[in-house]
């Protein structure tokens, strides 16, 4: 009988009695798990080779594949090889269109900037002469003191006629469509013998008058600043009657440019100013 079992008792049953050493049961269940055991081995072994393997697969294509785009590179770069010289042809011009707006970034046409200004004028007016104050290349403008006065890179001050002060402050309506465009102020009215009215005028200009950022030519400002001003309120002058027998020469307004040199103190900088002035003589009647 075996130990460790409940023992029943059997009447009339067929009398056993199990008489195998309890070594052989235990042989053979150590041999039944190192047979698993066994297996369990091989089939570890397999998987690891079948990993060598297709991690070796793996890196053998991989190695090709780097050598096919080696060749290929190569390949290309001996044909660039031709092409040197429009390669640093094109460095060269690179570096020249890079220079090039350097240097012109903090610039103003002011050319085409006064032509935008004259188109903002209103019937009647004209500017006699005009005074520009700007800052060197690459030095900062000096800045205004007041927080309610805004920056600033240019002042333009202009002088203009008219024959009445209602032009003055339609014009003054008008100027905020200019790009870049601060504030504009109008000083020192006074009429002269004939009539006329002459003030002077001083507008601030900020860094979204530079060239990269003024596309907009004279014909879209005259237009906007037909459609943007405003009539004021204000006593309509008398009219002066003029008789003219033959045309009046238009005036050419004077051109003063300023410049402000490279100076550590700003308030002592000194200004170079070139004026260029030009007339133009009227032909008779004939003409």
């Amino acid at each position: 009988m075996r130990l460790g079992r409940e023992q029943r008792l059997v009447v009339g049953g067929i009398p056993r009695a199990d008489l195998l050493p309890e070594e052989v049961r235990a042989g053979r269940r150590a041999y039944a798990t190192r047979r698993a055991l066994a297996l369990g081995v091989v089939v570890a072994l397999f998987i690891a080779i079948l990993g060598v393997a297709t991690a070796k697969i793996t890196v053998t294509a991989s190695a090709a594949a780097l050598q096919a785009a080696r060749n290929q590179t190569n390949s290309l770069i001996r044909q660039q090889a031709a092409y040197s010289g429009v390669t640093s042809a094109r460095a060269r011009l690179t570096s020249v269109d890079a220079a090039r707006a350097t240097a012109t970034g903090t610039e103003i046409l002011w050319k085409p900037y006064l032509e935008r200004v004259g188109a903002t004028l209103p019937n009647g007016m004209s500017i006699v002469t005009v005074q520009i104050d700007s800052a060197a290349p690459g030095q900062p403008y000096l800045q205004p003191t007041s927080p309610l006065q805004g920056p600033r890179v240019a002042t333009l001050t202009l002088h203009v006629t008219t024959r009445g002060l209602a032009s003055i402050q339609t014009w003054l309506n008008a100027l905020p469509v200019l790009p870049g465009f601060v504030d504009a102020s109008a000083g020192n009215v006074a009429a002269d013998a004939g009539g006329q009215l002459g003030a002077d005028v001083v507008v601030h200009i900020n860094a979204k008058a530079y060239t990269a950022a003024s596309p907009e030519s004279a014909s879209s400002v005259r237009a906007k600043s037909s459609q943007g001003v405003k009539p004021t309120p204000t006593p309509t002058p008398v009219p002066v009657p003029v008789v003219t027998s033959t045309p009046t020469p238009t005036p050419v307004p004077t051109v003063t440019v300023t410049v402000r040199p490279p100076d550590d103190s700003a308030s002592t900088a000194a200004r170079a100013s070139s004026t260029k002035s030009g007339t133009t003589d009227a032909e008779g009647d004939g003409r």
